[in-house]
């Protein structure tokens, strides 16, 4: 990423009261000086999958409804 390397290591602190549910308001601590979001995705693939169509993605990902057709 050809970033400098910063002089003393960066805190990164997420507890627990950091995680909420879909719409709810976010709280900034009154201690914080700078805040940044942060967003994480997991995908199980589900079964062995090779050359498959892009329509065909999300029939190989583990938990995702079968397609009505």
């Amino acid at each position: 990423m050809s970033l400098d390397t910063p002089a003393a290591p960066r805190l990164f602190f997420k507890p627990p009261s950091a995680v909420i549910g879909p719409g709810e308001p976010i709280r900034y601590p009154a201690q914080s000086r700078e805040v940044h979001y942060e967003v994480e995705l997991a995908v199980v693939i589900g079964r062995t999958a090779r050359d498959i169509l892009a329509e065909q993605v999300l029939d190989y990902v583990f938990g995702t409804p079968a397609p009505t057709t």
